[in-house]
């Protein structure tokens, strides 16, 4: 049945938009970072986009373990990531890992933003053989706030630095807000 709608007294304002509620301080912002519910909520890259297999993974004991065949070209070529968490501008934060390689070499922690074009914090990490390493890095967030940061810790071929075959055992994922 036809019929006639009429609508007057339209008006379209602009508003604010939402707030995001801050993280708390203290909190993981990390998904699994004990890798008890296997790899969940994690990123594996473990070839080097030509279809060649660099490494293997291994979930066990609370951590993962990457066996690095071949550390390809880049250093992204094996890579463990995640993404998806809220980094604050002007906040500062402290990124807590243990690790241990079967190899002395180096391997990159870095946070960017989740398209990886902006370098919030990290650095490269030096492993003595055999050694377990507790790394602890913190870094003050110099962009806007992001929603949806991005972590990673690479272990492909690193420009300038030795980066063997080896097995790298990652545990203890913490990544935690502690000041504003």
């Amino acid at each position: 049945q036809q019929h006639r709608i009429c609508m007057d007294d339209i008006v379209l304002e602009k508003i604010k938009a939402p707030e995001i509620k801050p993280e708390e301080t203290g909190k993981n912002l990390l998904t699994n970072g004990d890798f008890s519910d296997g790899t969940s909520g994690w990123g594996i890259n473990t070839n080097d986009g030509q279809g060649g297999q660099t490494a293997t993974t291994v979930v066990t004991h609370g951590g993962i373990v990457f066996q690095v065949k071949n550390p390809g070209e880049k250093d992204w070529d094996v890579q463990l990531n995640q993404h998806g968490f809220t980094l604050e501008k002007g906040c500062k934060y402290r990124v807590k890992f243990k690790v241990t390689s079967t190899k002395a070499r180096t391997i990159k922690l870095g946070l960017m933003d989740n398209n990886c074009n902006k370098w919030y914090g990290g650095e490269d990490i030096f492993l003595a053989e055999a050694e377990e390493k507790e790394v602890s890095c913190e870094f003050l967030m110099p962009e806007d706030t992001d929603n949806d940061s991005k972590m990673f810790i690479s272990m492909g071929k690193i420009s300038g630095k030795n980066t063997p075959a080896s097995d790298i055992t990652l545990t203890n994922f913490s990544l935690e807000k502690i000041t504003e």
